[in-house]
Parts: C-alpha cells; structure tokens; sequence
C-alpha cells in the first residue's frame, strides 16, 4: 500500500498512526478493528524558506492498493 501526501505543516516532529478497521455503524463511528499500529511511522519537517504556518494544516492526501496475486505484487 502507498500513501502518498504533501506536508503542509509547521516544523516540528510527528508521528503517524495507521488503523485498518471494518465499518459496522458510521452514524455512531463504530467499526470493528482489524488492525492498529500506534506508531506506524515518524518523520520530521524542518523549517523552509517560505512563510512559517501559525494555525491549522490541510492535509491533501491519497491513499493507493495494490492487489496481491499468489504472493507477487
């Protein structure tokens, strides 16, 4: 699986946890959960040289599948 976004963020260190859970009940956020990696993966984002960001972020992101076939991607 890929994951693929651009980082509109302030400078600092985060963390991404990933969750892969089955709908049961949307209109409450029930799901069932399949999986959960707490700290699926850690990155920084140093300070550039544009103007600095005092509030909130947008995260555009996509996320792709890629089918499995007797074991070979």
């Amino acid at each position: 699986m890929d994951w693929e976004f651009t980082v509109n963020l302030r400078h600092g260190d985060y963390s991404v946890a990933a969750m892969l859970s089955i709908p049961q009940d949307l209109s409450v956020g029930k799901v069932e959960v399949c999986d959960f990696v707490p700290l699926a993966k850690n990155f920084q984002v140093l300070s550039g040289k544009s103007l600095p960001i005092y509030g909130a972020a947008y995260w555009e992101n996509k996320v792709s599948q890629q089918r499995f076939t007797n074991g070979i991607l």
